[in-house]
């Protein structure tokens, strides 16, 4: 099915790109201002249908080969403003993506522990999808307010790309039901399991919940029932459900542990600590979990470039700008400017010249 939708919506690119009027430099009269040049705008309908096939490759899992079809519209000749607005939308679209190939990874996690029936195994991956499927109905909601105003710009209709992204909003929809159906499942492998069992408290807490992607956050908490505290018990400790560490608890049932958090650019991250009782302790504790969420700091950068409008062949000409993040200038970076096939690059101070 791939290499065939690849093919077919490769057509539709080939399609829009002949659509358009391209102007060769051999092509411009040396007497005529090029301010007086136009070229015509892409025709909406191949692009709009190539939209709806990268959606519909999202509904259907296939997440790559979705994202090959966006990088085709990545290299499809648009003016500066067209450029800007398409680029924004191919932003949100691949933010879906991930969030879902996120919230799939984990969803399918948690059905592998039900088929095993550890319910606090299930549960606690499908509390890590739960963020991601959140974000991704976000983001398609921002897509149907962009697909509109793009199909404004291009004079068409919007039909065809909200068809896309209806498509899409159904899709995360089954994907919550799948992760209702596994909360209940779950609790009722855990409610056959805990008859009997003394109740069991785990209290997990963070010094920072909105640190910097790469910074560290220390993890510190307690493990007990309602008249003793629990020592010397093992905990998992999980960053988005990954094992990060197996820590013990001391005398008192407290612990405490340095995550260093990596450099992913994600609006958030879930830490987590699991009791699982012992051998010895499995008919006497009920297993347990707590968890905090992370919303994740980073700098984006703003880029603003000054260029000008209309250029001559032969002629100098200068381009300028800076780099802030919430208007605050930046400096040290490095920028790399690619014009006539030829790569500039320059380290910036406050603002930049080239």
């Amino acid at each position: 099915m791939g290499d065939h939708s690849l093919k077919k919506h490769a057509a539709l690119v080939l399609l829009l790109i002949s659509s358009t009027v391209v102007v060769f430099a051999a092509d411009i009269p040396r007497h005529v201002d090029p301010a007086l040049l136009s070229v015509d705008d892409p025709n909406p309908v191949p692009f709009f249908d190539l939209y709806l096939g990268i959606f519909q490759e999202i509904s259907s899992s296939n997440y790559d080969q979705a994202l090959q079809l966006l990088d085709f519209v990545d290299s499809v000749p648009a003016t500066l403003a067209s450029r800007e607005s398409f680029d924004e939308y191919n932003n949100v679209i691949r933010t879906v993506v991930s969030n879902l190939k996120e919230s799939e990874f984990n969803i399918e996690d948690a059905y592998g522990y039900l088929n095993w029936l550890k319910g606090v195994d299930a549960a606690s991956s499908l509390d890590s999808a739960v963020p991601y499927l959140e974000s991704a109905g976000l983001s398609v909601e921002i897509l149907d307010d962009q697909s509109i105003a793009i199909a404004r710009d291009l004079d068409g209709s919007p039909t065809i790309l909200l068809e896309g992204t209806g498509e899409l909003s159904a899709f995360i929809e089954n994907l919550s039901l799948l992760v209702e159906q596994g909360y209940l499942e779950a609790d009722t492998i855990r409610a056959a399991r805990l008859e009997g069992l003394e109740d069991t408290l785990l209290e997990l807490g963070v010094n920072n919940t909105n640190p910097w992607v790469g910074s560290s956050v220390t993890i510190t908490g307690s493990l007990g029932t309602a008249n003793n505290s629990l020592g010397a018990k093992n905990l998992e400790l999980r960053l988005d459900n990954q094992l990060v560490s197996q820590i013990i608890t001391d005398e008192s049932g407290i612990f405490t542990y340095i995550i260093n958090l990596p450099y992913r650019y994600v609006e958030g991250m879930q830490v987590s600590a699991t009791y699982r009782p012992a051998i010895e302790d499995i008919e006497r504790y009920i297993p347990v979990r707590d968890s905090e969420r992370l919303s994740l700091q980073y700098f984006v950068p703003e880029l603003i470039l000054t260029i000008p409008e209309f250029v001559y062949p032969g002629k100098q000409y200068e381009i300028s700008g800076s780099i802030k993040h919430e208007s605050i200038p930046l400096s040290g970076f490095t920028i790399q400017l690619e014009a006539f096939n030829q790569i500039f690059t320059h380290t910036v101070t406050l603002f930049f010249f080239f």
